[in-house]
């Protein structure tokens, strides 16, 4: 079909287009979103056009923001590693925070080391070994943790795992608690190929049922993108309710197909939603014993000084 191919011939033409990427997504946005409506609108599919989704996956984001692996203090890590035994409390937010930096850097760390490109790749799949491995290591330390999926905490149609931590931090002398948002893989909602309106007119690769454009189609106001870019480029965030809520959103708003689009969502505590439906861990134990869990917290041999 002439227009479907001049579509495609554009979408191919714009990856291999150096050009700045706010320019490249909203190009690829429109393009995609024809392709969708044509598909819909004549009722066929297109082989080409499904292999173009794929090698789009990482050609183009709605953000500007991608994954970072931390440079860690080894000095500093190791006395915070000292403090960890079976007790999570009397930690410093910055002692927090280098241990969360820890377990980002190790898993990140790991998956390029399967040769991918973190930093320029949006991590699709990876989200349930990104879960086990971010919280497993706190939880073996006695760490309050959640274990979620974005289907059981929001009652989205697909599939994402994600979790939290939560401790007893030292603050102004007095002992506060904190919970913090790991979801390592988060960029994997900002593709262009699933950040538009044609994504009403789309059917889900997998399943080919109804679908809609992806979470983070809906992030626009300035506060939702600067959490959108703390989340993606950290891989953890503190869970406020305010967080939690523009979190909760992006998901329950992208679980709302074409003729839903206009419903008003109703309020919800979603901190508290969140740290109320953990469940298992998706990966199970068998698909774990590869993994050297344990090591992201050494307590015995303490990291080696570079």
């Amino acid at each position: 079909m002439e227009e479907l191919e001049k579509v495609l011939d554009e979408i191919e033409k714009t990856y291999d287009t150096m050009i700045e990427s706010s320019e490249k997504h909203k190009r690829l946005e429109s393009l995609w979103t024809s392709y969708y409506q044509i598909l819909k609108r004549e009722k066929i599919e297109s082989s080409r056009g499904y292999q173009l989704y794929l090698i789009g996956e990482n050609e183009s984001f709605i953000t500007e923001a991608r994954y970072k692996i931390p440079n860690l203090d080894k000095e500093k890590l190791n006395i915070v590693l000292e403090k960890v035994g079976d007790n999570a409390t009397n930690f410093t937010e910055e002692e927090i925070h280098l241990l969360l930096d820890r377990v980002v850097s190790y898993v990140r760390g790991m998956i390029r080391g399967f040769g991918i490109s973190v930093e320029e790749n949006s991590l699709n799949g990876f989200c349930e070994i990104g879960q086990v491995l971010t919280i497993m290591p706190f939880e073996e330390k006695k760490f309050k943790v959640t274990k979620n999926t974005a289907n059981h905490s929001f009652g989205y149609p697909w599939n994402h795992a994600f979790g939290t931590v939560t401790c007893t931090v030292e603050k102004d002398n007095q002992q506060v608690e904190k919970t913090y948002l790991i979801d390592i893989t988060y960029l994997q909602f900002f593709t262009s190929t699933r950040c538009n309106e044609g994504r009403y007119d789309a059917l889900e690769e997998n399943t080919m049922m109804p679908t809609s454009p992806d979470p983070g189609y809906f992030l626009i106001t300035k506060k939702e993108k600067r959490f959108a870019q703390e989340l993606i480029e950290k891989g953890y965030v503190e869970l406020t309710e305010e967080h939690a809520k523009i979190y909760a959103d992006g998901f329950r708003k992208a679980s709302l197909l074409k003729e839903e689009r206009d419903t008003v969502l109703p309020e919800i505590d979603a901190k508290r939603q969140i740290l109320e439906t953990s469940i298992d861990y998706v990966f199970n134990s068998e698909e774990l014993k590869d993994f050297d869990i344990p090591s992201i917290f050494p307590t015995q041999n303490k990291l080696t000084k570079k």
